[in-house]
């Protein structure tokens, strides 16, 4: 059972990137698609499952206390089934993990090892940054929205690296000797698609915690549920009280916030420039 079924919509990307490889070398070697199919599954079913278990498990609580706790597929209370339910998830990580590398060393025939080790080490390296970036920048204030400080910043930045290793990687295992220019551009570029893509993504979800007021959103949020990151964004919503395409009103949680035109300074708008 996988903790983020929804997440799974990520997959495409190594897969698409390999295919834009293979386009630009010719025809397609059957051991090369092999190999790759092989790392995406390992990737996407076990490594990155894993890295999703350790973030629900840091955000065990914050989660609990989130308004759409009960819909957003993390680590299920209540809380005090803590101890319990993150020694499992913790238990399943681990078995995903040593999965993992047995896989590698099963299969190192195919050469599959050392792109699974350099893909663990650059999931959770990201992981790692994008945890300790939250915990020190995060769970501060109630004020919405939070002053934009150097951490928030930071975590804008680092969660683009997974659309980065996805990208590189499809186009690593498809092409033979790629050049480091071809390699750099294509992860700055899928980095910054990630950028852009989360962010808005987040903008949307911090909506969870707004309710229409007559001057525009009335915002319920307390320190300790951690969303500066998210939150710190709804500074670049559209102004005014939430309304459809046709001008009505419409709750914040089914607001198309961002179908139309937002500030040039947006995270996303930056990302995609």
């Amino acid at each position: 059972m996988l903790p983020r079924p929804g997440d799974l919509f990520k997959a495409w990307i190594l897969p698409l990137t390999f295919v834009v490889g293979l386009l630009s070398t010719g025809a397609p070697d059957g051991r090369s698609v092999v190999r790759a199919v092989l790392v995406w599954l390992v990737l996407e079913l076990l490594i990155y499952q894993a890295r999703y278990q350790w973030n629900d498990i840091r955000g065990f609580h914050a989660d609990l206390a989130h308004p759409d706790a009960s819909s957003r597929g993390r680590l299920p209370g209540p809380a005090h089934r803590a101890r319990a339910h993150v020694r499992a998830s913790r238990l399943v990580m681990g078995a995903r993990l040593a999965t993992a590398a047995c896989l590698a060393l099963a299969l190192r025939t195919l050469d599959v090892g050392r792109p699974l080790l350099l893909l663990a080490v650059a999931v959770f390296g990201a992981a790692f940054a994008y945890e300790w970036l939250r915990s020190t920048a995060c769970g501060r204030t109630d004020r919405v929205p939070p002053p934009v400080r150097p951490g928030l910043l930071a975590i804008w930045i680092v969660i683009g690296a997974g659309y980065a290793i996805r990208g590189a990687t499809g186009l690593l295992l498809a092409l033979h000797d790629p050049s480091l220019a071809v390699i750099v551009t294509a992860a700055l570029t899928m980095w910054a698609f990630g950028i852009a893509f989360v962010t808005a993504r987040w903008t949307l979800e911090a909506l969870a915690f707004a309710r229409t007021a007559d001057d525009g959103l009335a915002w319920e949020v307390r320190s300790q549920q951690a969303r500066e990151h998210t939150l710190a964004l709804v500074r670049w919503l559209p102004a005014g009280p939430p309304q459809d395409r046709a001008g009505g009103p419409v709750p914040p949680q089914r607001w198309p916030a961002l179908a139309g035109v937002t500030a040039w300074q947006a995270p996303w708008n930056l990302a995609i420039l």
